[in-house]
C-alpha cells in the first residue's frame, strides 16, 4: 500500500493544460459548439482574475491556481482524473497496480494498492514523479 500527497499542486497546475483538456472532455462528450466555446471563454476569465488575499493584501499567482477558490478542486479534478487516465489505467491494465483511489474529500491524496513481487512504493513514485511535471 503507497500513499502519496501532491506537492503544492494547485499553484503547480498548468492553466493551459487545464483548457486543453476541457476542451478535449467537452468536445468529446457534448457536440454543441457554442457551448465548449462558451463554457471555455468563463474559464478562461475564472482564471484571469485569480487572486487571494493573504494579511489583508491582495495578490495574483504568476502559475496555477488559487487554492481554496470556488472552482479551484474541480479544474484540478479534471487536470487529475484525465492524468490518471493517461497513466494509472494503463499501469492498472498491465497489473502492476491493483486499486488507485482518490481519497474523498482532498483531490490530491492518493491511495494505491499493489503487489509487492511485481513492484514497490519506490517504484510506483519514481514512475510518476518522472510521468507528471507538474
Amino acid at each position: 500500500m503507497t500513499t502519496l500527497d501532491i506537492k503544492d499542486l494547485y499553484v503547480n497546475l498548468p492553466i493551459q493544460n487545464i483548457i486543453n483538456i476541457t476542451k478535449f472532455l467537452l468536445n468529446k462528450n457534448n457536440n454543441e459548439t457554442m457551448i465548449v466555446q462558451q463554457t471555455l471563454d468563463l474559464i478562461r476569465v475564472i482564471l484571469n482574475q485569480n487572486y487571494f488575499q493573504y494579511n489583508d493584501r491582495y495578490f495574483k499567482p504568476t502559475k496555477g491556481i488559487a487554492m481554496g477558490s470556488p472552482p479551484s478542486g474541480t479544474l484540478a479534478e479534471i487536470y487529475l482524473q484525465f492524468s490518471e487516465e493517461l497513466t494509472i489505467r494503463h499501469q492498472m491494465d498491465s497489473w502492476i497496480v491493483e486499486k488507485y483511489h482518490n481519497i474523498k474529500g482532498n483531490v490530491d491524496d492518493i491511495l494505491i494498492i499493489s503487489d509487492q513481487n511485481k513492484n514497490n512504493e519506490y517504484s510506483i513514485t519514481s514512475h510518476l514523479n518522472n510521468t507528471h511535471k507538474y
